[in-house]
């Protein structure tokens, strides 16, 4: 393989702009789709999406938030995109709160950044106003039904009629390169969430860095909330750039049915569906593969040989996604046997690395350029610099700062340079390789360092493990005496009719054998058995402070 010129992509000053000129080229195309809860597929063109966008910035402008801050707090949908747009587009501040987070952690986050307004799902509405959630804030709902709610619909009602009586009064309206557009709570992996203002620049730069390096599909599937980065911005706004049709899953319950019934030719996903789409794949071919003990079989099976499809497998997928064949992954690390055997299937799976802090991408791989086990190369808005191995990065699209958190910004920021915390190095051809966290870093009290991630790639395949975490683990009286222990949550299916001690056991004989190929100081001491799934973070990474 060889790296080749990147892919010419439209420029755009913010999210005014890109609104008016995706509409402007692409029309009448189906922008974004989505099935509604009778199971029916719903499309608005790119003509469709500005006309909402527009007329419901109107109104918002008529009522004074021009420049506000305006909460959103929904799971994906077509609605919550316009909001989205509608508030940008006249100079407001979205602030985007994940669904997932605790009533009060809701009311905390909202009220925190300074929202005026929130926009609010239908499914969060019920019980909002009886709660208190907003503290009185004005209200309004995300829903398609008239009939039951007033709420965005007739907004967008008023603001058409507002545009049919003197035009677009807000679409002059002057918006600076690094005026902030959005306020995102980080994942918080290893910490508390943390709110970083993103600006209009930093955001669609991102965007287009996405689309200079990869091609994407003309149907796209995305199941990745909005209220990540990652979501927002690569499999949203990166999407609509492209000119491709998107079809929004806003209920993971349906991902599979709404997947298999849209057809997409790609994906946006993280390891996590990847890997049970892989799974899936695979039980259709060998029933074994529904244990994992059977999966991870096959996985190695797949894994020899060279890297392409395979006609009997190609068959296999085309039965239920027919025309499927790309998958652009990140959020997490990815396996490089699952990647494999995607490609067995005639799915190549395009790894990408990015921070909530950076718009979020850094570095993705490309569809003819592109090696297993790396996030990729970095796209052309960003310097990356190793630093006592920690991964540092400078550009254009990196956050304005922690909102009303000076000293944290202080601490990530240095000189225009953003403190990933993230440890890696660059091969010979240019592609970064992410090696763990510098949080989660294992100091021994010999002095030798263990990353937590690396010890869990040794891991993976594991018998009985479904889901394993890597840990240091205090073993003396004094607080640096700790050694690398393994906790795991079994796989329910393949340890139903087993002891704890049968279980225990069988892992500790694969976990021995792997031990005699590490070094002393890497090798697992402990190991610990739990009885349910690690708490995770939006993009389904684990999260470890936890634990």
């Amino acid at each position: 393989m060889k790296n080749y010129p990147l892919y010419e992509v439209d420029d755009f000053n913010n999210f005014r702009d890109f609104v008016e000129k995706i509409s402007k080229k692409y029309e009448d195309f189906p922008a974004l789709s989505g099935y509604n809860s009778k199971g029916e597929l719903l499309t608005r063109s790119y003509n469709e999406l500005a006309a909402d966008v527009y007329a419901l910035a109107e109104e918002l402008g008529e009522r004074g938030y021009e420049g506000k801050h305006i909460a959103i707090v929904s799971q994906n949908s077509y609605l919550m995109v316009v909001a989205l747009f509608a508030t940008t587009y006249i100079g407001g501040v979205s602030v985007i709160i994940d669904t997932e987070n605790t009533p009060e952690s809701i009311k905390s986050m909202v009220k925190f950044a300074d929202s005026e307004l929130v926009f609010v799902s239908e499914t969060m509405s019920e019980g909002t106003v009886e709660n208190g959630l907003f503290d009185g804030k004005p209200i309004v709902v995300l829903s398609e039904d008239k009939t039951t709610h007033e709420g965005i619909l007739d907004e967008i009602d008023k603001g058409n009629g507002l545009i049919s009586k003197r035009g677009r009064k807000f679409e002059k309206l002057e918006i600076k390169p690094r005026q902030p557009a959005l306020i995102l709570y980080t994942s918080g992996t290893t910490s508390t969430s943390k709110p970083a203002v993103l600006s209009h620049e930093a955001i669609i730069s991102n965007a287009r860095g996405s689309m200079q390096n990869v091609s994407l599909k003309k149907r796209m599937f995305t199941s990745l909330p909005f209220y990540h980065s990652y979501g927002l911005t690569c499999s949203l706004i990166n999407n609509l750039m492209s000119g491709t049709n998107t079809c929004i899953n806003g209920d993971i319950r349906y991902m599979i049915r709404d997947l298999m019934a849209f057809k997409p030719n790609g994906i946006m996903v993280v390891p996590l569906i990847a890997e049970a789409l892989c799974q899936k794949l695979a039980v259709m071919s060998d029933s074994s593969c529904g244990t994992s003990r059977g999966f991870n079989a096959f996985i190695k099976k797949c894994s020899y040989g060279v890297e392409k499809p395979k006609d009997s497998l190609v068959a296999i997928k085309e039965k239920i996604l027919p025309g499927f064949e790309l998958m652009v992954c990140g959020g997490a690390y990815l396996s490089p046997g699952i990647a494999k055997t995607l490609r067995k299937f005639g799915i190549l799976i395009l790894e990408g690395y990015g921070v909530t802090e950076c718009s979020p991408l850094i570095s993705v791989s490309r569809n003819e350029f592109f090696k297993r086990g790396t996030a990729g190369l970095i796209i052309p808005q960003y310097e990356v610099r190793i630093e006592d191995e920690e991964i540092l990065v400078r550009g254009k699209c990196l956050m304005n700062g922690y909102y009303k958190h000076d000293e944290l910004t202080a601490e990530a920021l240095s000189g225009g340079w953003f403190k990933t915390g993230d440890l890696g190095y660059f091969d010979n051809d240019g592609f970064l390789i992410i090696n763990g966290r510098k949080k989660n870093i294992i100091v021994l009290k010999s002095g030798k360092k263990v990353s937590p991630e690396d010890l869990e790639n040794d891991l993976i395949g594991l018998p009985l493990a479904k889901e394993i975490m890597v840990y240091g683990s205090a073993i003396g009286n004094s607080a640096d005496d700790v050694v690398p222990a393994l906790m795991v949550y079994p796989d329910p299916k393949d340890t139903e009719n087993m002891t704890v001690n049968e279980i225990l056991n069988e892992i500790q004989t694969a976990v021995d054998a792997i031990n005699e190929t590490l070094p002393t100081f890497k090798q697992i001491r402990i190991i610990n058995i739990r009885d349910k799934e690690f708490e995770k973070t939006a993009k389904k990474s684990i999260k470890r402070f936890k634990v």
